[in-house]
């Protein structure tokens, strides 16, 4: 007897764009992480959003772009900083 190799189906992939606007939210915060004496603000915006610091990397690194939940945090965190 043939043995039948069971396909499974494909996972539909996504092409998501992020828009320019979140594009721009997140080269802000990139920049405001760079900035020199901004060492640990990968930390801090990963602890404020409760996700891992990767996560912020892989943002920055265009590897995964955030949701929208996310971005509304990272609009809120950043107008928290603009205040202090």
């Amino acid at each position: 007897m043939a043995s039948k190799t069971l396909e499974l189906p494909k996972r539909p992939t996504h092409n998501v764009r992020v828009g320019i606007k979140t594009k721009r939210l997140i080269s802000k915060l990139k920049h405001w992480c760079d900035e020199p004496g901004g060492y640990g603000r990968r930390m801090q915006v990963a602890t404020a959003l409760s996700i891992k610091k990767q996560t912020v990397t892989n943002w920055f690194n265009g590897s995964q772009e955030p949701t929208g939940e996310q971005v509304l945090g990272i609009q809120e965190f950043m107008e928290e900083q603009r205040r202090s």
